[in-house]
């Protein structure tokens, strides 16, 4: 297990992902490369695609000759989850000219435990569904001419397997991202 505490452990990119209220933490060596941090800084601009011109802005730390992004949990608590663009910026100190090196989208997501992935929502309704109310009785209805087809169960059986494989592969990635063992049974058919 690696000190995810200590610089030489950061992840040298910006992640796909943030949580509210964790330590985000990351380098850019590619960056540092090429823009020395005795000569530039490092800025990142954190746009919200749902609060119009809500920008969040943040300079990296300049450590051993490398841009070194770190916020503490205590500065990400009150950040709004959501979609945004993020903007890498680099500024020549001299003179204070800025540039955008980098522009990507990426998600803020909750700290709530509670929360689930889409995926899980889908399955759980759809097996709600077929459970509960699926069959076959008025599959399709006509009134004043506006026809209403509902899926067959054998539909919502078909969208329940290809949902129940979605969030098993969901399941197997989180487990691979936290170094564990992913179950990865492969089964065949074989017929007599």
């Amino acid at each position: 297990m690696k000190n995810l505490f200590d610089i030489t452990n950061y992840p040298d990119s910006e992640p796909e992902e943030l949580i509210v209220g964790a330590r985000w933490a990351w380098t850019r060596s590619d960056v540092s490369n090429t823009y020395s941090s005795d000569i530039y800084s490092l800025k990142y601009e954190f746009i919200s695609m749902s609060s119009e011109g809500e920008v969040l802005t943040r300079t990296a730390n300049k450590e051993d000759g490398r841009h070194v992004f770190e916020m503490p949990s205590a500065d990400t608590s009150g950040i709004e989850h959501g979609d945004y663009t993020l903007r890498t910026i680099i500024i020549r100190d001299a003179d204070e000219e800025e540039i955008v090196i980098d522009e990507h989208f990426i998600v803020i997501k909750p700290k709530d435990n509670q929360v689930r992935s889409h995926v899980y929502k889908v399955l759980t309704a759809v097996r709600a569904l077929i459970e509960g109310k699926a069959s076959v009785d008025q599959e399709s209805l006509t009134v004043n001419g506006r026809s209403l087809t509902r899926f067959s169960p054998e539909e919502w059986q078909k969208i329940e397997r290809d949902y129940a494989q979605r969030w098993a592969n969901e399941m197997r990635k989180l487990a691979m991202k936290n170094g564990r063992k992913a179950s990865n049974k492969t089964y065949i058919k074989m017929s007599a």
